[in-house]
This record gives structure tokens, sequence and C-alpha cells, in this order.
């Protein structure tokens, strides 16, 4: 999950400095909540919060912006990501179309749409959410990995294996496009490939559980235990 901080935020970020946004949630936690009334600064706050897996803050924060400024559709599509992290899948949809009604040229809006309505089954829609992202921005490696997740989930392995291989082109030290492609090539049959995915992805992010995990099983399978 990855929620983005538009031009604002980082102005209030420079003027504030991170480290007094950080010590604000410190103060909070103590009972003293902050007051700002710039729209950009409750909206960093809860991203920090949201970064942090403090989701019940970060959603009132993020609620906070919007009600200072509700036509932000960056505010509305960090909104759904915080919705998502606390499964709340349909309140999550809700925020990215909000926000695609404000900037329809947002991919990341359009990519955080096609992960939620992937995440509840709904492929051929998570698909045709990922090909505008992609198509807004073609090389958005987040969004060509999930875009093969969802034409996986159609059963379209060969246009999987695509966009799984053009997130990594796009981004070579991207961990999660090199597991996703190592799934699908290891229910293939593709084993020793598979294995070679996986130890690349753990390389690049030696704690990602998932790819560890996907790696012990072809381990397991071809019998190194």
């Amino acid at each position: 999950i990855s929620c983005s901080i538009g031009r604002d935020e980082a102005t209030v970020g420079a003027g504030l400095g991170l480290d007094a946004l950080q010590v604000s949630l410190a103060a909070w936690d103590r009972g003293y909540p902050p007051v700002p009334t710039h729209a950009g600064a409750w909206h960093l706050i809860g991203v920090i919060a949201h970064q942090v897996g403090a989701q019940a803050r970060a959603l009132e924060c993020i609620q906070r912006a919007i009600a200072l400024d509700g036509n932000n559709a960056a505010f509305h599509s960090n909104l759904g990501e915080v919705y998502r992290a606390v499964k709340q899948p349909q309140e999550a949809i809700a925020s990215y179309q909000r926000a695609i009604e404000l900037n329809p040229q947002q991919a990341e809006a359009y990519s955080n749409l096609g992960n939620a309505l992937d995440e509840l089954g709904r492929f051929a829609e998570a698909r045709d959410a990922l090909l505008i992202a992609i198509r807004l921005k073609p090389d958005y490696p987040a969004a060509l990995s999930n875009l093969g997740n969802s034409c996986k989930g159609l059963g379209l392995n060969a246009e999987a294996e695509h966009y799984y291989r053009q997130a990594i082109a796009a981004d070579p030290n991207f961990s999660q496009a090199y597991s996703n492609l190592g799934s699908l090539v290891d229910t293939l049959g593709r084993t020793a490939e598979a294995e070679m995915l996986f130890r690349e992805a753990v390389r690049l992010s030696p704690r990602f559980a998932e790819a560890w995990y996907n790696l012990g099983g072809v381990l397991k399978r071809t019998g190194r235990y």
C-alpha cells in the first residue's frame, strides 16, 4: 500500500518538518491532538499515521483534510487506501471512484481501484481500471504487476506473464513483480524458473515474507529441506 504526498503536502512537511509531524502523533498518544487548519497538514499527518499502522488515526486525519478541501483527488484516493487497510473494500472503492471523478487523469486512483476490485474477485472490472492506469502512466510498475494479477484471476496466463515482465522492465528492483511472476510460472510447472524469481524477490527485499514462503514451498517440493 502506498499513499501519495502532493506538492502542497511536501511544502507543509518542509515548513513544519516531518519530524515535527511525527512528534505530533506521539503527542496525540498522550492526549494532545494536533489542530492544524491546513488541509494538507491533516492529510500529511494521516499519511504518516497510515504508514506506521495507526489506521484509525489515519482515517480521522484524512477525513478532516477532506472536510477542509473536498475537491482534492489525492485525499480521496489515499482515504481509499486506509479503508483497504482496515478491510472496508466498499468504502475504499467509493473513495477511489470519487478521486477519479475529481481527476480522471490520476493513474494512482485507477490503480488503487483496480487493487480493491481484484481483492473482491472482480477481476474483469479490476483489469479495466488497471488498463486505464497504465494508459495514463505506461511505466507504472505497481499497476503493471497488479494488472498481471487481474489477468491471472481471469485465467489469462500469457497476458499475466506479459504484464509481470513489463513491471520488472519498468522497475528491475520491484520485488513484488518477481514474486508474482514466480507464482504464475510455478503454477504452470516451470519450477526452476519460479525458484529463480523467488530468490531474486528475497534478494531485493530480504523481509518479503510471501516470497520467502513461496521459495520454501518450491524447495520443499523439490526435496530440498
